[in-house]
């Protein structure tokens, strides 16, 4: 009898010991799985690092007199472009490449980010950056040169706008021009034709045989009650007529402010979503109707260089953008009397057409043509989407589009009308 109970005690005993640690040793093993998986993951980097390190050094000793960060020419058989993904930015590189390419929200840097120094950045790069006024109205800033903590330090030069043209090149010291090599006014003069809201000019006209100068800034203020900008597009009184009414076409600029709207809008979701959830992510970009109305079948050269001005930011990568983006969308007007939207999927090169009209598919070859220029003639297939609203008037394509574009996007704004989308616009384009 008092080994039986002796025998229970002790099973009582070990019980009691084991319900104590369970806890702890479950805590201790997520604790040593965490722990394993960052250094897996850290191995992973250092693997790739290596490689790039052992690709990149032999390119420095080759070719001592290279220029800060040259273009790359395209090949038939591009090698693997591996991006990674980290808090709110993105980190793409490749073999045949002597820099990264870092990607954040109204921000892109090439550089050499060795030891992971992504955010104060310290090196040779080129930076790209572009901010908005309370209208939404875009300055771009672009730097090639010599970097040091994030800032603008030693030898670089400053473009204007969103242009190749230099308007400053010296020497910075933490991210201000200590000493300008160019002439003081002609760089004066340069910064004041890049400024994009600049009016200030002198007109010279006749009356009654005498010559009258008047100032071109005094007839802006005259008239600025009747044109303002906003979303980088001219507005007039005009506009907001058409979005008032039932009835009227959407003009370029209505159609063009809700491109950039969208834009700024797909990035900012991007980039505030978690690092995991962006790697499954189909990132798009919406390229306004001026870019593909200036394109024309028989001008190949002509489209291509229109592409890469609107594109400037990825000249560094030879303009490839399918690296950046899963889709593109251009906004198309037909005989500059029909809009329409084209997605052009950058993984399987089938452009998928979006059109309030019902139109056979051998109607928009010619549009595949167009982008065939500028895509290596890689577009071979046409879809009609089957998830198109169709129009039973003829003066809703614009408001139709904007929808098109709004469903693509994904934003969530609740809208499914062209009468709700009039107001939506009529609201983001009135004057302040």
């Amino acid at each position: 009898m008092l080994i039986n109970f002796q025998i229970l005690i002790t099973l009582f005993l070990i019980l009691v010991i084991y319900f104590l640690t369970k806890e702890r040793l479950i805590y201790y093993y997520n604790q040593y799985k965490a722990v394993f998986k960052k250094l897996t993951d850290d191995y992973q980097d250092d693997v790739a690092n290596i490689q790039y390190i052992k690709d990149y050094f032999p390119k420095i000793f080759q070719k001592k007199n290279s220029p800060l960060l040259p273009s790359q020419t395209l090949k038939t058989e591009q090698p693997k472009f591996i991006i990674r993904h980290y808090e709110d930015f993105l980190v793409g590189y490749s073999q045949n490449l002597s820099y990264q390419i870092k990607c954040k929200d109204r921000e892109i840097l090439y550089g050499q980010f060795f030891n992971k120094n992504f955010k104060a950045y310290t090196g040779i790069g080129f930076s790209y950056k572009v901010s908005y006024d309370s209208n939404f109205n875009p300055k771009y800033e672009l730097y090639e040169g010599e970097f040091k903590n994030g800032l603008k330090h030693g030898q670089g030069k400053l473009f204007g706008s969103k242009s190749e043209n230099v308007i400053q090149e010296g020497v910075w010291q933490q991210g201000e021009l200590k000493q300008n090599q160019n002439n003081d006014q002609n760089n004066n003069q340069q910064l004041q034709q890049n400024d994009d809201h600049s009016t200030h000019f002198t007109i010279i006209i006749k009356e009654d045989d005498k010559i009258i100068k008047s100032n071109l800034k005094r007839r802006e203020n005259q008239r600025q009650i009747e044109q303002w900008i906003k979303f980088n597009q001219l507005i007039s009184q005009n506009d907001i007529k058409i979005l008032k009414s039932k009835n009227r076409w959407f003009t370029s600029s209505i159609i063009d402010s809700f491109v950039l709207y969208l834009n700024i809008q797909i990035d900012e979701q991007y980039f505030k979503i978690d690092f995991n959830q962006r790697k499954q992510a189909l990132r798009q970009i919406f390229v306004p109707s001026y870019v593909f109305t200036q394109m024309k079948n028989n001008t190949k050269d002509i489209n291509i260089q229109i592409f890469k001005n609107h594109f400037l930011e990825y000249k560094k990568i030879d303009y490839q953008i399918e690296k950046i983006y899963n889709r593109i969308n251009f906004i198309v007007n037909r005989n500059n009397t029909h809009w329409f939207l084209i997605q052009l999927n950058l993984k399987n090169y089938q452009m998928i057409v979006m059109d309030s009209i019902i139109y056979k598919e051998e109607s928009y070859n010619c549009f595949k043509d167009i982008l065939n220029t500028i895509f290596q003639q890689q577009i071979t297939k046409i879809v009609i989407s089957d998830q198109c609203i169709h129009q039973n008037n003829g003066y809703d394509c614009g408001p139709y589009t904007c929808l098109h574009m709004l469903k693509l996007s994904e934003i969530q704004l609740n809208l499914e009308t062209p009468s709700e989308i009039r107001k939506f616009l009529l609201e983001q384009l009135k004057q302040n």
